[in-house]
């Protein structure tokens, strides 16, 4: 009983210490919902969102991250077009109470974007089915922000639960590609794991 009490002591005393550390990396991934609105239609779309970030805290107040997300689609699939969305990019994390047990902050971040779409055609001639796929693309970036927090469970290690908004646009893209002829409205809701390298001094 008493070796328990003691390992339960422990435990709260190392989450007690938990803390963003100066001269840290953190990385982290996760996953969530997704949702977007297109400025040019007004179609929207929801769907899942999965994503990592990896990066490195100069001081317990910021933290710059390289960052990476796809989500399975972009716009409403129309029959057998199939689009998902990449990005990736640069974040800053600005930590508001670095030595708390929750750790809230703010985030702002940019880069680019890739909306890549498949299309799956089934024809049948002289009773023989042909299947054929081809793809289009529309190249864009990036540029938004949100907050969230890091919750220690342990001394270096927790969940991250985050909202973002970003603004999506595109440079040049394919007619096939209908929302590459506008930009799109993106919101994120995510939770994840993170890890810490650092000592929380």
């Amino acid at each position: 009983m008493k070796r328990l009490l003691a390992s339960i002591l422990l435990a709260f005393s190392s989450i007690a210490f938990a803390q963003v550390s100066s001269r840290s990396a953190t990385v982290s991934v996760g996953g969530g919902y997704f949702h977007n609105n297109t400025t040019s239609s007004g179609a929207t779309d929801e769907r899942y969102s999965l994503g990592a970030s990896g990066g490195y805290n100069p001081i317990k107040y910021l933290g710059v991250f390289g960052e990476y997300s796809f989500d399975n689609a972009v716009t409403e699939s129309v029959g057998n077009n199939k689009p998902h969305n990449t990005r990736y990019g640069l974040a800053a994390r600005v930590y508001l109470s670095p030595k708390k047990r929750v750790v809230p902050y703010a985030v702002f971040g940019g880069g680019g974007d890739q909306l890549v779409s498949y299309t799956e055609s089934i024809t049948v001639i002289n009773g023989n089915t042909n299947i054929t796929y081809s793809s289009a693309n529309a190249n864009g970036f990036y540029f938004g922000g949100g907050g969230g927090a890091l919750m220690y469970f342990g001394k270096h290690w927790g969940v991250m639960p985050e909202a973002r908004y970003n603004r999506i646009g595109f440079r040049e893209g394919t007619a096939q590609i209908a929302i590459a002829k506008g930009n799109i409205d993106a919101f994120t809701l995510t939770a994840g794991l993170f890890y810490q390298f650092g000592d929380g001094k």
